[in-house]
């Protein structure tokens, strides 16, 4: 260690160094020989590549010491040698060339007789190994995986897990090596094998036949760790080696996926762990929470599946955010599985959307929108729309979107409708979309009951509202416009104050003139006057109502102005203008909570096929309806091929991905492959993050040729869908078969 005296020529030597770099006059090999400096004259060559790594972590250019880390890697002195591999790890990655040249030395050490010098051999070998060095290095590798002596075991097979991953090929060879591992007592050879296991099986699923002879095994080495039977250097506060224990439980969560045999063989001891583990620790709870995910793999046990839930629900009350986070993105994903168990904690979950913590109230808020339905609707809507009016504005939008949707899919009454979303709109309209505003209406429109009802709630809420508010000013003007004057008699559900039509056409002209108001509202408050002049009978109320129409001929809006100037002209034909301005009938069978992009794919889709022929005047010329079937679904995708153009041999379609679960899908890519008779041309797919329940898949062009035109007809493909799931990396391949087109 350098004594205080020299740090500070260090710190000058160190900076006069880095600034001959950045001007260019350092000499590259002058900085590892360099002499008479009073503080590297003694300092071998380790030394030097120690302060070049330092200079790589502040970010300076250090390819030029590259070849001297490799003489140290090749150098007899373990501390050299030390020095050079951890310089190797830091200063190069498996895609520099000179990476070559140290495969021979990496053989050497890794034949040495001296345990450490093999342990940071594999070290780095399993940080920087290639293709190239996997293949030549394996030999190496697969014979250190049998040694006696447990620390070179344990690195052979963290070293193996790389090479897996670069050479699947060698999967075979590695498989029967990390079955082998869990035989041995000392921990840390077990646990490196059962991750060796994890690799295997992540990378090629045929491995879970292998390795589900190793499930007894397993299960026994997991009862022993929660008895406690194992050496107490292990334990961690109380709990026995916890890491050993979680590395176990994904193992048996990805063996027991699809195979109900290995899940009926494991469901008693993973009772015993969501027993018996201590909960009062963070250690108990990541071996808790390992537990719970491999219980909602297992299918087709409901008690397993209440315990483990009821465990989420004790997380959900600890002061941890962590716990909390976790626990409602796993209850979320029980929900598909167990609606019912979640309801008993349904309190525990909408008092975590008032936390303080934004990740959790988001998280809740995603499992309230999923967990209502039409029995608990009222309770939690009310819940939801009462904490709208406290929540801070980073949060609003997003409830208030929630909010609306819950209110429009699940909707008992439109009664009970109109109240909540005008208090929704009363207390957030800035947050509201247009979307909810369009379904309110439609709602109200095909209620006649409540017409005159809604009318007058909506007028008294804008009348006494004292800041503008666009959604609440639309949605009010709209009602008024089309019964505000009405020659019916509507039923009245409770005693409210009468629409004074004086004290509306003031507000109207407020509208008019504030320049404040968005011009929407401008263009709402022009359609409503027309509306009400077409309706009335009293000449003052005319008069007045043209007179601000005329208002509006001389606004600054060139859209305002246009539609006034339309009305103007509409008031000599008498007829023309009753049938503009009519009242609007009610709209059966449409779904207020449909968008319009929804309408019109809709409406689209419902046209009869064009014959081009009849547009045009050629005969020969003919559009054919596109043919949409569906490739593959399962809980989390679901592929549709929509086949757009088909000419002799070639076909042209496009790949729509859906994410149907709840959790988003990370660094999305798809790969496709199809026989030896065809050639394959494909894009790369249109977005790498798939949301949840999004309404916009990836897409992905694609076109195939037929080379052998005898077997034009078949067209077959295989698909591999890769995706990132909470951190999981997982591969889906799938066979697609084409219908006859």
């Amino acid at each position: 260690m350098l004594l205080p005296r020299k740090v500070q020529p260090l710190e000058r030597l160190l900076k006069s160094k880095i600034v001959d770099i950045d001007t260019g006059t350092f000499v590259h090999g002058s900085f590892f020989r360099e002499q008479g400096s009073g503080i590297l004259t003694e300092s071998p060559l380790s030394r030097n590549v120690a302060k070049l790594m330092f200079m790589h972590m502040l970010g300076y250019p250090t390819h030029f010491g590259q070849m001297e880390t490799l003489k140290l890697v090749a150098s007899n002195e373990f501390a050299d040698k030390r020095i050079g591999y951890l310089g190797l790890m830091l200063l190069l990655d498996e895609r520099q060339e000179v990476l070559m040249l140290v495969t021979n030395s990496l053989k050497n050490d890794l034949n040495s007789s001296d345990q450490y010098v093999i342990g940071i051999a594999l070290t780095a070998l399993g940080n920087i190994c290639s293709s190239e060095m996997a293949r030549d290095l394996s030999p190496e590798v697969d014979r250190l995986l049998c040694s006696p002596n447990p620390y070179i075991r344990k690195k052979a097979a963290l070293c193996a897990r790389r090479m897996v991953h670069r050479v699947p090929d060698m999967m075979e060879v590695f498989a029967d090596r990390a079955m082998e591992q869990l035989n041995e007592r000392n921990h840390a050879v077990v646990l490196t094998g059962v991750t060796l296991m994890i690799d295997i099986v992540s990378v090629e699923k045929l491995f879970k036949a292998v390795f589900a002879q190793c499930v007894p095994l397993l299960c026994r080495i997991l009862k022993v760790l929660i008895s406690g039977g194992f050496a107490s250097e292990y334990d961690v506060s109380g709990v026995s080696d916890p890491y050993l224990q979680a590395k176990i439980l994904h193992l048996l969560r990805l063996l027991s996926e699809d195979d109900e045999a290995v899940g009926d063989s494991i469901s008693d001891i993973l009772a015993q762990v969501a027993t018996n583990v201590d909960n009062n620790k963070t250690s108990g709870n990541a071996v808790l929470y390992e537990c719970v995910r491999t219980i909602m793999s297992v299918k087709g046990n409901s008690g397993l599946r209440v315990l483990a839930v009821n465990i989420l629900g004790r997380f959900l009350g600890y002061r941890d955010n962590n716990m909390r986070y976790i626990a409602l993105s796993l209850l979320l994903k029980a929900l598909a599985e167990d609606p019912e168990a979640l309801q008993r904690h349904r309190n525990v979950i909408l008092e975590c959307i008032r936390d303080d913590d934004d990740s959790i109230r988001r998280k809740a808020l995603d499992l309230v929108f999923v967990l209502v339905n039409p029995r608990n609707s009222k309770d939690i809507i009310t819940e939801l729309v009462e904490y709208l009016k406290v929540c801070d504005s980073s949060f609003r939008k997003e409830l208030t979107d929630k909010a609306c949707i819950l209110i429009q899919k699940i909707s008992p009454e439109p009664l009970w409708y109109i109240d909540l979303l005008l208090v929704i709109i009363s207390e957030c309209g800035e947050c509201v979309s247009e979307d909810a505003c369009r379904a309110l209406i439609l709602t109200i429109l095909n209620a006649e009951k409540y017409h005159k009802y809604a009318c007058e709630r909506f007028f008294a809420a804008w009348q006494e509202s004292k800041e503008a508010n666009p959604a609440l000013i639309q949605v009010a003007l709209w009602l008024c416009g089309e019964y505000a004057i009405e020659n019916n008699e509507e039923i009245s559900l409770e005693l409210c104050s009468p629409i004074d039509i004086d004290v509306l056409l003031n507000m109207i002209k407020e509208v008019l003139g504030d320049p404040e108001v968005p011009e929407t509202c401008q263009l709402y408050a022009l359609t409503a006057l027309g509306k009400m002049c077409a309706k009335t009978n009293a000449p003052e109320i005319k008069e007045r109502i043209r007179s601000l129409i005329s208002s509006m001929t001389t606004n600054i809006s060139i859209e305002s102005q246009n539609r006034s100037m339309e009305y103007i002209s509409l008031y000599p034909h008498k007829t023309v203008y009753d049938t503009v301005f009519s009242s609007i009938p009610a709209l059966e069978g449409v779904d207020p909570a449909i968008s319009e992009e929804e309408d019109e794919q809709d409406l689209i889709s419902q046209q009869d096929t064009l014959d081009l022929s009849q547009l045009l005047g050629i005969d020969d010329v003919q559009v054919k309806n596109e043919v949409v079937f569906e490739a593959y679904q399962d809980a989390v995708l679901k592929v549709e091929i929509l086949v757009q153009k088909r000419k002799d041999n070639d076909i042209e379609f496009t790949a729509k991905y859906f994410n149907i679960g709840y959790v988003p899908l990370d660094e999305f890519r798809v790969q496709a492959a199809v026989p030896k008779y065809m050639k394959l041309k494909l894009e790369a797919a249109s977005l790498s993050h798939l949301p949840p329940g999004s309404k916009d898949p990836a897409t992905q062009k694609m076109s195939i040729t037929t080379l052998d035109p005898k077997k034009s007809k078949q067209v077959l493909m295989k698909i591999r869908l890769m995706y990132t799931i909470e951190g999981e990396p997982k591969v889906v391949v799938a066979d697609v078969k084409f219908p006859d087109l």
